[in-house]
């Protein structure tokens, strides 16, 4: 089983909810927290660097969504081989 289902969610539910993590950080360093950064592109869609740094930081949500679903999915089929065997 993947021992760190719940520490993968606890990631994902840390970016939608603004804690502190090191994803909420730009290359320069600087505290930019996902639904903050979601906020200011709402009312400035026209901004490229509000689209770019969005455009980024779903890229690498999708990443984390995925690699989760993936997990999901293995846990299962392995709780099915297990419960099977008994």
């Amino acid at each position: 089983m993947y021992e760190d289902l719940m520490e993968d969610a606890q990631e994902l539910a840390d970016i939608f909810i603004g804690n502190d993590t090191l994803f909420n950080y730009t290359e320069g360093g600087d505290h930019q927290p996902f639904l903050k950064l979601l906020a200011e592109f709402h009312f400035s869609p026209e901004n490229d660097r509000i689209y770019s740094e969005l455009h980024h930081m779903v890229s690498e949500i999708k990443k984390k969504v995925l690699n989760l679903s993936t997990q999901i999915d293995n846990n299962h089929k392995k709780g099915k081989f297990i419960y099977r065997k008994r």
